[in-house]
């Protein structure tokens, strides 16, 4: 089947106010441009990447160009999964002085197939202290690693600095498996310089939240039952009226709510 796949850009002067379809000269959203494209071009694309030239109400005019990045999710992921952890720090680097300790936050990145880095997720500030211990985190799957337990992330480990620009304690490349398996980190220094002590991380707790679908309860068993009912309420009357579809008769006859059959699936 051939499917065609549009993106529209507009520009909107109000971020609560998005609205979920674009209409043609409306007032909530100027339009900026657009493209389509086959979807077997942009999964079939080198680098899984493709840029169209955007056309907008003025032919010939230059709108700019929009570049998509296309990635599979894996195979085994559904798209509600989510994983739910808890990450600790051991013995993080001062950068806050000799006398002092440091303000640590952890930076979750995943990498596109383009080698790119998109920031995900990223947890609390916990005050001078270097073996903190982070609020619990909950992530989509498919957000931080398209649903691949070995698919490529990147922490990293931050001093955040109120009068001046935060320091890089220490980054890590992992993965899910890594955490599901409760493994010790060792952060390097992001400037690659060696015999720097950066610490390390690791999560004491850490499982994919799988919700259940549909299928799945019909799978294990999950018996339904339909109901299904007519309510014929314009014409309803007094049950001893015999033009009243409630009409109870004397002989047993059944009026027109109880031929109403009700099937049980």
């Amino acid at each position: 089947m051939k499917q065609i796949v549009k993106f529209i850009i507009i520009d909107v002067d109000d971020p609560n106010k998005v609205p979920e379809k674009y209409v043609p000269n409306s007032s909530e959203g100027d339009l900026l441009g657009m493209a389509e494209s086959p979807m077997s071009a942009l999964v079939g694309a080198r680098g899984g990447t493709s840029t169209f030239k955007l056309i907008a109400q003025k032919p010939g005019k230059d709108y700019g160009s929009v570049t998509v990045l296309t990635e599979q999710i894996h195979a085994e992921c559904r798209p509600s999964d989510r994983l739910c952890f808890h990450m600790l720090g051991l013995d993080l680097a001062r950068k806050d002085g000799p006398l002092g300790k440091s303000d640590p936050y952890l930076v979750f990145s995943r990498k596109r197939a383009d080698g790119s880095e998109e920031e995900v997720l990223r947890t609390e500030v916990v005050k001078n202290n270097l073996n903190p211990s982070w609020q619990d985190l909950s992530v989509s799957m498919v957000k931080l690693c398209n649903g691949d337990l070995r698919g490529p992330i990147r922490i990293e480990c931050i001093d955040w600095d109120m009068m001046s620009s935060h320091d890089s304690i220490g980054i890590v490349d992992t993965c899910v498996a890594d955490l599901l398996e409760h493994k010790q980190l060792t952060l390097q220094d992001k400037k690659g310089r060696s015999g720097q002590k950066c610490g390390i991380l690791t999560s004491d707790r850490a499982r994919i939240l799988r919700v259940p679908e549909f299928l799945d309860y019909i799978t294990e068993g999950v018996e339904l039952f339909l109901t299904v009912a007519v309510d014929f309420t314009l014409s309803n009357g007094a049950i001893d009226e015999p033009s009243s579809l409630h009409y109870v008769d004397p002989s047993g006859a059944w009026n027109p709510y109880q031929q109403v059959t009700v099937h049980h699936l």
